[in-house]
This record gives structure tokens, C-alpha cells and sequence, in this order.
């Protein structure tokens, strides 16, 4: 068990003595027992050990103890999430249940900054970029910080591969001209960190799929009219092709896969300003999250799939907000004093 679910068992456990201890008497009433005329000469009407409307009121309660518990576990599971914060002048990573909004450092170093945190699958790591140029991995606690990757350039925006060991990333190089290639790194070798394909293009933001060998990822190009934009490309390791998945002659960037693979989310400036939308990986069809005149955008997908958390500045700074997945209820999640950037949300192991 992970410790970061203790808070969530803790919160669920005493759910359910609450639960119980209202519902108790339903399940446990004592009836009185009922007289025997033979023995007694009582000739009152024989009653049964409950009367109809007693086995309803057991019959409702017990379907209302049933969904309560189901809703107690689907939140106690629903993950946490973890971001990037600036305070006193630093970057650092902290973690906050999207519920209670009760939040926890995961990185305290004032000489270095802490940006793009994602969790490993299984919810026991957060991998992380560094201002030093290197990509880092740090348990769910905060305990063993350490550095996994470097690379002839500035790494950034690491994202797990579905086998929880492989870290993919993207390598800059902003002095050889806005050059930015994709690599991997394996956590059980000692293996130096390999280039994971040759295009010529700037690629950069990978996101895995969590269901299949597909890798989404940002590339920068320029097209006939010598108009600069940036594109959201497919990549299929199992037989290395790939698919341009948008084609809006706009900044679309950070995809961020659905839970079951069918549908990315990203920032794009489509409509003039940055906003959320949701592309379906096969079919294509494009929808707008979020219309608002600030800055929407860096959108996660809650482990359920069915909301989002982005990060918003309607409020006046950067700050994490959640939505439905359709961008119905929005909601902002964190109010810090500065700004809040590069959500992940947790699967919680699943």
C-alpha cells in the first residue's frame, strides 16, 4: 500500500463506523417475540418476526449502505494530484486531494526548481524535471530524490511508459535553434539514456498511452507559408509509424491521454486563445473544453475520466482548476500566493 492512500483510507474508514453506527439499529432491532396462544391463552393476531413495511425500511437502508460504500471507495481512490508550485521565489512539488483540497510538499529544495511532474503508473513515484537540466524521480512520500537522466541539452516534460520502468523525455537545445529531440531511460539498467527516434522535427510534451504503444508528442514546424506551428503527432512503436493527429495550423500542445486511450487533451490557441480541448484519437472529432478570455490549458484526466484538471488564470494568477470532462462545473482547486503549473493526477495503482 502506498502512503499516500492513507489519507483516503483514513477518511473512508471513518465513513464507515459513521455509516454503520446510523444504520446498526435498522439491521440489528430486537422484535419482541411473539406470544404463543397455545401456551399463554394470548389471543392476539399472530405477528411474523417483521412486519412488511420493517423488511422495506431493511431493503432501502441496505441499498443505501451499499451505494454510500461504493461512493466512499470511488473516492478514496480517485488519486491525488501533483503540481508545480512557486513560492519564495522557487518551484517545488506538492501533492493535493482533489476533494478535501488538503495539500502536502513532495520537494523542498530552495536552490533548484522542481517543474512537470508525472506519476508512475502504478503511483509509487512522481518523475520530475529539474532546473539543473536532468530529470529526477522521487517517491510518493517525498523520500529518494534522485537524478536519471541528462542529456546534451535542457531535459524536460518526462512521461512514464506503460511498463512503469521506462521514462521517455524530451531534449532542447535552444542554442542550435529551437532543436528538441524525444529519449528514453530505463530505471532497472545502468544503461545510458537512448535516443527513442530520428525525424526531422522538434519534438517535445510525449505523452504514453496508457492502453497501447502510442506515443502522442508536440511538434514544432513551419508549413508552405512559413507560418509557425506547432502540431500533435502519434507515434506506434510497433511498427514505427507515424500519424498527425491535429492539423489546426495553431499552438497545440501538452497532450494528455484519457484513462482509455480513445481521446487526447491539450492546450491549443485554436479560436485565438488558449483554452482546453479534447481530440477522439480514431474518429477525430474535436471539442472545446473551456471558453473563457484568460489562459486555460495543461490539462490531466482525473483517473475516472470523467473530469479534467487544468491549470486557469480567470482567478488572476495561475492556479489548478477541475471541470466535468464536457467543461461543465468548473471549479478552482488551489489559491496560492503565486502561481500553480503542470498537474498530474494519480491513478492510484490502477
Amino acid at each position: 500500500m502506498h502512503l499516500y492512500w492513507i489519507p483516503a483510507f483514513a477518511r473512508m474508514t471513518g465513513f464507515s463506523i459513521g455509516l454503520w453506527t446510523k444504520l446498526a439499529p435498522v439491521f440489528t432491532r430486537t422484535l419482541e417475540p411473539t406470544p404463543n396462544p397455545s401456551k399463554e391463552g394470548n389471543v392476539k393476531a399472530l405477528a411474523s418476526p417483521t412486519t412488511w413495511s420493517e423488511r422495506l425500511q431493511r431493503k432501502a437502508a441496505l441499498i443505501l449502505a451499499l451505494g454510500m460504500v461504493v461512493l466512499a471507495f470511488g473516492n478514496a481512490f480517485a488519486g491525488s494530484i501533483v503540481y508545480s508550485a512557486l513560492q519564495g521565489g522557487a518551484w517545488d512539488l506538492w501533492t493535493i486531494d482533489p476533494d478535501t483540497r488538503e495539500r502536502a510538499p513532495l520537494t523542498k529544495t530552495p536552490d533548484r526548481d522542481e517543474r512537470s511532474p508525472a506519476w508512475s503508473r502504478d503511483g509509487s513515484m512522481v518523475a520530475y524535471s529539474a532546473s539543473d537540466g536532468a530529470i529526477w524521480v522521487v517517491g510518493a512520500d517525498g523520500n529518494n530524490a534522485k537524478k536519471v537522466a541528462t542529456g546534451d541539452g535542457h531535459c524536460d516534460h518526462p512521461t512514464w511508459h506503460p511498463d512503469n520502468i521506462t521514462l521517455t523525455y524530451a531534449v532542447s537545445k535552444i542554442e542550435a535553434g529551437e532543436v528538441s529531440e524525444l529519449w528514453q531511460v530505463r530505471l532497472d539498467s545502468s544503461e545510458s539514456p537512448k535516443k527513442l527516434f530520428s525525424a526531422n522535427r522538434a519534438e517535445y510534451y510525449p505523452a504514453w498511452s496508457p492502453k497501447k504503444e502510442l506515443l502522442a508528442f508536440a511538434h514544432f514546424e513551419k508549413d508552405a507559408d512559413q507560418v509557425i506551428t506547432n502540431e500533435l503527432v502519434l507515434w506506434d512503436k510497433r511498427n514505427t509509424s507515424f500519424h498527425q493527429l491535429t492539423r489546426t495550423r495553431s499552438d497545440s500542445i501538452g497532450p494528455a491521454w484519457s484513462p482509455d486511450g480513445a481521446s487526447v487533451a491539450f492546450t491549443s490557441n485554436l479560436c485565438g486563445n488558449y483554452d482546453v480541448w479534447v481530440m477522439g484519437v480514431h474518429r477525430g472529432a474535436l471539442v472545446r473544453v473551456t471558453d473563457s478570455p484568460a489562459y486555460d490549458g495543461q490539462p490531466a484526466w482525473e483517473p475516472g475520466g470523467g473530469r479534467l484538471v487544468f491549470v486557469s488564470s480567470r482567478s488572476g494568477s495561475r492556479q489548478l482548476w477541475i471541470t466535468d470532462a464536457d467543461g461543465t462545473h468548473p471549479r478552482q482547486l488551489t489559491s496560492e500566493p503565486a502561481s500553480s503549473e503542470n498537474p498530474d493526477w494519480s491513478s492510484g495503482g490502477e
